[in-house]
């Protein structure tokens, strides 16, 4: 974007620099592509501070990270505070399989390189971590690399954000991440520094769905939905089950833990699978969300309660770690519902009985009503490579 002369245009506007921030506001609501509000914001002060304005009500809420394009550097954010698609030039993550946490990425490309990287910051810091090959439960040798980038790693999770100039975090910790990964579902971390993955014992036949940091301990839950702390503080971390699930889970659905305010909620993600068949054609099998059971934990008892409202939170699940926020009156979501996107691995297959790739059990599910809707309907949705994901700004 050019920059205008701040003193006199050629018909005689006078200084530009002395525009509304009302007309100025305008202006910025036209721009789709981040680089766009960042320009026209160094043109002068009075500019800098509509952008900075526009830029911070545009990160109110979390935005939804959209498939890449085939052959495009540019990636898609979907706001759900503007309602608007903005586009930000990311080669690091092109052909990447993509994961967020705390407004950062993790990627893991054909070279199986893992990086992390912060994708609104300006100085595109960016870390590289150990390699894939350091995790244990390696596939045969046999096994392509765009299988083993498409379903390997499953997510990964931060215990709190990296700083922009070093690989210490804000709390002058080091930063730990630890990953879901393997078909056997099993963890391992590392600290920000470490040249290999270490593995954490779960038992035989046990596989980890979800995994949250609180209050500085690292909490999963696993097949079955028994709740497990993760004990890395000792030479041989693994696993230590804490609680039996809760009385009516259905040990079919897919179950995320969120975090909010010190409290550890489960949810469980039900799911209809089956076979329909369309006016014209074969019949497809369908794989998409019914709805959720949501539970408090109680750290005392150690027991679950199911819970009908999300006192006015708003749950955010998928590839990404999962999150909670608080709605506000200007903000892009609503309280007490769930947003998740499409995280079915299976659906990556190019040979999948799903057609088209992952990406379209996405949507909204309102607690109080019990009823599903869309978040987003646009297109760059559907891909083998990496689905929709939400993920927090944190330029």
């Amino acid at each position: 974007m050019s920059q205008p002369h701040l003193h006199e245009t050629r018909n005689g506007m006078g200084n530009w620099a002395e525009l509304s921030s009302d007309i100025l506001g305008v202006i910025v609501d036209q721009f789709s592509a981040i680089e766009d509000i960042s320009h026209f914001g160094d043109v002068c002060r009075s500019w800098r501070s509509v952008s900075i304005d526009k830029w911070h009500f545009s990160i109110v809420d979390p935005w939804l990270m959209l498939a890449e394009k085939e052959d495009d550097d540019n990636r898609g954010f979907y706001s759900l505070s503007t309602k608007k698609v903005y586009n930000l030039n990311l080669p690091e993550t092109h052909g990447r399989k993509c994961w967020s946490s705390y407004g950062w990425l993790i990627t893991l490309g054909l070279d199986l390189e893992i990086y992390l990287l912060n994708p609104f910051s300006r100085s595109r810091v960016s870390i590289r971590l150990p390699h894939q090959s350091t995790l244990p439960n390696q596939y045969n040798p046999g096994v392509e690399r765009e299988y083993i980038r498409r379903v390997f790693i499953r997510k990964v999770v931060l215990s709190s954000r990296p700083s922009k100039r070093t690989t210490h975090c804000e709390d002058e910790g080091k930063c730990l991440v630890m990953g879901i990964f393997s078909q056997w579902r099993k963890l391992a971390f590392l600290r920000l520094g470490d040249e290999v993955w270490t593995p954490v014992y779960t038992p035989k036949g046990t596989g980890i769905n979800d995994v949250v940091y609180l209050n500085g301990q690292f909490y999963a839950i696993a097949d079955g939905g028994k709740l497990v702390i993760v004990d890395i503080s000792c030479p041989d971390p693994k696993t230590i089950e804490i609680s039996e699930p809760p009385e009516d889970y259905d040990i079919c659905a897919m179950s995320y833990l969120v975090e909010s305010e010190g409290e550890l909620f489960l949810l469980a993600r039900i799911l209809y699978l089956g076979y329909v068949q369309p006016p014209k054609g074969k019949k497809q099998f369908v794989r998409e969300t019914d709805g959720f059971n949501v539970y408090k934990f109680n750290f005392d008892d150690k027991k679950w309660t199911k819970v009908k409202s999300l006192d006015n939170r708003a749950f955010f699940v998928g590839t990404n770690a999962s999150f909670a926020i608080f709605p506000t009156n200007h903000s892009g979501c609503e309280s007490n519902c769930i947003y998740y996107t499409d995280d079915d691995t299976y659906s990556l297959m190019t040979d999948s009985s799903i057609k088209g790739g992952a990406g379209k059990d996405m949507g909204v599910f309102r607690m109080e009503t019990e009823e599903l809707d869309d978040h987003y309907d646009g297109p760059n949705i559907r891909t083998y490579i990496c689905a929709p994901f939400w993920i927090c700004p944190s330029p």
